[in-house]
C-alpha cells in the first residue's frame, strides 16, 4: 500500500485539475522535506517538467498512468526524505572514531598477547 493512497487519485479513473494541482502541491512541499537545498530543487525543477510536459495530454489512460507516476514519485520522495535526513543526522566522524579506537586497542592486545 503507498504513502499516498487515495490522497491523490481521481473516483473511478476520473481524473480533474484539481487532483492534479493536488499531486503537483504535495510533491512541492515533499521536496521541502529533503535534508539538502540541492535534493529540494533537484526535485522541484524535475515536477516543474514533467508536469510541464504533461500539461495538454487529455487521453484518459495516458492521465491515469502519469498520475499513477506521480503519485508512486511522491512515495519515493517522502521515503527518500526521510532515510537522508536519517543517514546525514548520523555523527560520522565520531563513529570514525570509535573505529579508529577499537582498532587502536585490538592492536595493543595483539601486541601483548604471547604467541
Amino acid at each position: 500500500m503507498s504513502i499516498t493512497q487515495g490522497l491523490i487519485g481521481g473516483r473511478d479513473g476520473l481524473y480533474t485539475r484539481s487532483h492534479a494541482l493536488r499531486l503537483y502541491r504535495h510533491l512541492m512541499r515533499a521536496a521541502e522535506k529533503m535534508p539538502t537545498q540541492n535534493r529540494v530543487d533537484y526535485i522541484k525543477r524535475k515536477t516543474r517538467l514533467q508536469f510541464g510536459e504533461a500539461r495538454n495530454v487529455t487521453d484518459p489512460k495516458q492521465l491515469e498512468t502519469l498520475f499513477i507516476v506521480g503519485e508512486t514519485n511522491l512515495d519515493s520522495v517522502l521515503v527518500q526524505a526521510t532515510h537522508l535526513t536519517e543517514v546525514m543526522n548520523i555523527d560520522w566522524e565520531g563513529l570514525y572514531r570509535k573505529r579508529l579506537t577499537k582498532s587502536a586497542r585490538q592492536k595493543a592486545i595483539e601486541e601483548d598477547a604471547p604467541f
